[in-house]
């Protein structure tokens, strides 16, 4: 009963930081209608760094990120946008059986954003040399979405189900890792 508290917890408080760290704005901004999403103008430059001093641009954070990072963005069947934050990993049972809970902000087309929680189940395979752990086949144990009516989180879950194409079902093994007891692995084959 204290763990079930405890990650119930650790999900509320992700979703908060998901909240406030990152605005709806592009959802919105991407209504029916509207041609491009709203854009930030960089303020120009005036002088060039000497090449002395110049250093290397910071490479784009999807380039550092072997699973193409966090959020991810889709479109179900319905025309739905939806946002699936990084599962926050609580159980990796032998490196086999996966347990994590995601954040997620479904927008129904024409429709306010709704904001929830998963909680996924996978078996996982692991791809050491590109540091990857896949959970293609997954399942959504619960689910919590507090403004939307039960009979229509079914069809949510439905479609988020459906709207991950089978190769993003990935995350960078070092991002699980982040989150669990790492003492607890045994390597095999060293």
């Amino acid at each position: 009963m204290l763990i079930t508290s405890l990650m119930k917890a650790r999900v509320a408080t992700v979703l908060i930081v998901v909240l406030f760290a990152t605005p709806l704005a592009p959802l919105v901004a991407q209504t029916p209608g509207t041609s491009k999403p709203a854009t930030t103008a960089k303020p120009p430059t005036t002088a060039k760094p000497s090449p002395a001093t110049a250093k290397p641009a910071a490479a784009p954070a999807a380039a550092a990120a072997p699973d193409g990072g966090w959020p991810r963005s889709y479109t179900t069947a319905s025309g739905a946008a939806l946002v699936i934050y990084q599962p926050q990993v609580s159980s990796w049972v032998n490196q086999k059986q996966i347990e994590a809970y995601a954040a997620v902000a479904y927008t129904a087309k024409g429709g306010k954003p709704a904001l929830g929680t998963l909680k996924l189940e996978s078996s996982t395979s692991v791809a050491a040399d590109q540091r990857l752990v896949s959970f293609s086949e997954f399942k959504i144990a619960e689910s919590n979405f507090p403004t939307v009516p039960r009979e229509q989180v079914k069809t949510i879950v439905s479609e988020i189900t459906t709207a991950m194409p089978l190769d993003e079902r990935v995350i960078a093994l070092d991002r699980v890792l982040a989150n669990i007891d790492t003492s607890a692995i045994i390597p095999k084959n060293v």
